[in-house]
This record gives C-alpha cells, structure tokens and sequence, in this order.
C-alpha cells in the first residue's frame, strides 16, 4: 500500500468523523464544521485520484465512504433505555427492556440502507449501459459507477431520515422506473 493510498484513507477517515460529528450536532453545528468535512472529503477524493486515477477515485471514494459512515453509526448508536415512571409502591430502579418494534424498525433499516438501495438503482445502471454513447466496455463501466454513486446517495437518504415511508417509495419508484426503462432500451 502506497504512502498516497494511506493519506487518503487517512483523509476520507477524517471527513467522515467531521461530518458525523456536524450531523449529530443538528441545528447547533456551525456551518464551518461541514464545511471542512466536506473539504476534506474533496482533498480524500483528489488523493485518490492522483494514486490510481478518477475512475478509481470515484469507488474507492464511495465504497470507503459508506463502510466507514455505516461502521461510526453502527458502533456509536445505542438503543436508549426508556424512562419508567415511579410508582407509589416501588422505586423505578430497573430499565425497561427495549420496545419490541425497535428492532424490527432497526432491521429495516438495516436492510433498506445495505442491499434495498443497491438493487433499486441496479436496473437504472443496466439501462444507462444501453442508452450511452461509446463503447461496451465504457458504457458498462459508466452504468457501474452511476449504481455505486446513486447506491451512496439513496443510503445516506435511508440513514438520515427519521422516517422510512418516503425513501422507501422513492426507492420502490426508481427500481420500477429502471426496470421499464431496461424494457424499452432491450
């Protein structure tokens, strides 16, 4: 592994925490903070891009990206313990056990995040490798690079939004969308 690759791991590390940090800071995080972290993520790109080239840069961007942004949330998310009221006959001292639809709530997030967004933009890429100019192998590698950008963008959709109803039709149209749109270029 070159020195240049470390860097910019190094640097889409640091975006990364920057970035979730001003997420979790909400409406108090200074604009200046995401700011940086997506500066730094620019610097991650053009690192990866002087180790191996744009078309490369892109992908390991964004694979590295995701994993690292679904690794933080995954290991700094907790299911937060409900509050019990006292009783008149019993001090509250134990915690409640979690609800039982987190988990299914969790689940589904799991999965709409990971592989449901991956294949709702799969039919898209499939149509884009026939409808652009140039060829095979350029279309191909063009359609890859727009499932692996939209897989990002429909992702960090699912991940950041508090409710599931809206990205998930937005994600049920656009596999729809793709499927007829392969239809009509096959």
């Amino acid at each position: 592994m070159s020195a240049l690759l470390l860097v910019a791991l190094g640097l889409n590390v640091a975006a990364v925490l920057v970035l979730y940090r001003a997420w979790r800071a909400g409406r108090r995080a200074r604009p200046a903070l995401a700011a940086g972290g997506w500066a730094l993520l620019a610097l991650a790109f053009a690192a990866f891009a002087a180790e191996g080239g744009p078309e490369f840069a892109v992908v390991y961007l964004a694979i590295a990206t995701a994993l690292l942004a679904w690794g933080l949330v995954g290991w700094t998310s907790e299911p937060r313990p409900q509050r019990l009221r006292p009783t008149r006959t019993a001090p509250a001292t134990a915690e409640a056990p979690p609800a039982p639809g987190r988990t299914g709530r969790l689940i589904a997030r799991v999965l709409l995040v990971g592989p449901l967004a991956g294949l709702a933009w799969m039919p898209l890429g499939l149509a884009l490798t026939g409808l652009l100019p140039g060829t095979p192998a350029d279309r191909l590698v063009l359609g890859f690079f727009a499932v692996l950008v939209g897989w990002t963008l429909m992702s960090l959709w699912f991940a950041t939004s508090a409710r599931l109803a809206a990205p998930a039709l937005a994600c049920a149209g656009l596999a729809a969308a793709g499927t007829a749109l392969v239809w009509v270029v096959a």
